[in-house]
């Protein structure tokens, strides 16, 4: 199980350039970054328990993750940047 934290308000910048579609979800979210990326954004996927249930490295700014293999539920989608932690919740149907 893993804890995470909530965002401060100098995280506020990079967690509103971050873009998840369709929320909620069914087979597929697309993840924009709303600014060029430096280097690769480590991601994760965690369900209400704490359990990652995938574990992924985004390179471009638009990129398209398959959801199909997960069941419906909350999820809490993690990006890692540099040295920091933003969380977004996503919903799959």
């Amino acid at each position: 199980s893993v804890a995470y934290n909530s965002l401060s308000t100098d995280d506020h910048i990079f967690d509103t350039s971050i873009k998840i579609y369709p929320n909620p979800a069914e087979s597929f979210i697309t993840v924009n970054f709303n600014y060029p990326l430096a280097s690769p954004i480590h991601f994760k996927l965690v369900d209400v328990m704490g359990k990652e249930v995938l574990d992924k490295t985004l390179s471009l700014q638009t990129e398209q993750i398959s959801l199909s293999k997960f069941k419906r539920g909350i999820y809490l989608a993690v990006f890692k940047i540099d040295n920091q932690r933003f969380i977004k919740k996503l919903v799959l149907n």
